[in-house]
């Protein structure tokens, strides 16, 4: 009977992955233990041969923020599905850090304290790394030095590492672009908080498709808000109550999209005929709400793909391009519009 290092494990009453990394020589097993393993497996006859004819896979891990974010587990897809394409195995790291919508000032601290418990933990192995954040911001400094690269996903450092995130502008010009396109004049835009990054790069390009197309940038149809539902439809509840109100709004993301969906319909108008509106993020309900919502679609699994590809190119000595990158959005039209 052929021997296994599950046999070997089972004899032990040890891990396969512990007794796998002894007898590879690799992983944090102590000599003591790494010796008592190798003497069982030579007591039960393992065929030392076939960890040479078994070829080893590079490791890469992939730090995520939280599990509970859509953004987080589809950006995480795109790394994992970039390595496995490319021979490499991807282990996801869960921080478990969840925090609430109006919480921008995340306590640095706290994410390095969790990074420094994970790494105490992580595969010996690993030759990279994607850290993947939440929402977009600085995370500079949350992960203390490692001696493998590390490559920031949906974020950026401002000590130039590099990153791949969002064009949050161009994401919201070709939004704003959409409304234009249906001779909306009066277009207004409810934004996040204005603490976070997208919604300053996202106002930037509301401000720069009016001023392309010869429109007035009229600073009472901005509105600085929250991603609430609710407290979005306030907001369009009061925006109605210009003279004249908005003929179309861009939303900055789609929860605020479904208020002032709400609002509008409150007030006896329709959509897209009275009121056109355009959403972004392209969450899976942007689809069977109705009317249906015209959104703007993140490229999160292509961060993935792409955050991989640049590790890798630094993991082979290879040069690459740009050490920031930004992807571009993209529309998806539905009945909103």
């Amino acid at each position: 009977m052929m021997i296994t290092i599950n046999d070997i494990a089972q004899a032990l009453n040890l891990s396969t992955a512990t007794v796998s990394n002894a007898l590879t020589g690799k992983g944090r097993v102590s000599e003591a233990n790494r010796q008592a393993i190798i003497d069982k497996a030579n007591e039960m006859g393992y065929d030392f041969g076939r960890l040479r004819l078994t070829p080893q896979r590079k490791t890469v891990a992939v730090f995520m923020e939280s599990l509970a974010i859509p953004f987080c587990c589809k950006i995480a897809e795109g790394v994992s599905r970039a390595a496995e394409y490319s021979g490499y195995r991807a282990v996801l790291y869960n921080l478990d850090l969840l925090y609430e919508n109006d919480d921008y000032n995340t306590p640095r601290e706290r994410v390095r304290r969790k990074m420094e418990e994970i790494l105490r933990h992580v595969d010996s192995g690993i030759i990279g790394a994607v850290y993947i954040s939440q929402y977009p911001r600085d995370v500079t400094g949350v992960i203390p030095v490692v001696p493998f690269p590390v490559i920031y996903a949906y974020c950026y450092t401002n000590d130039g590492a590099p990153s791949v995130n969002t064009n949050d502008q161009q994401g919201a010009y070709i939004a704003v672009q959409e409304l234009i396109s249906l001779r909306k004049k009066r277009i207004a835009m409810i934004s996040g908080p204005i603490n976070s990054i997208p919604m300053t790069k996202r106002l930037s390009g509301y401000q720069r498709a009016l001023i392309d197309a010869g429109l007035p940038v009229d600073l009472r149809m901005v509105v600085t808000g929250d991603w609430d539902i609710e407290r979005s439809c306030e907001r369009m509840t009061k925006l109605l109550q210009l003279d004249p109100p908005p003929d179309g709004v861009f939303c900055q993301s789609d929860h605020i999209a479904l208020g002032v969906c709400k609002a509008i319909r409150q007030a006896g108008k329709s959509i897209p005929g009275d009121i056109a509106v355009v959403g972004f993020d392209n969450y899976d309900f942007a689809s069977f709400v109705s009317p249906s919502l015209t959104t703007i679609d993140q490229p999160l699994e292509k961060i993935g793909r792409v955050a991989f590809s640049r590790l890798k190119k630094i993991v082979d000595r290879e040069e690459i391009e740009e050490r920031s990158v930004l992807l571009d959005a993209r529309l998806i039209r539905r009945e909103s519009t």
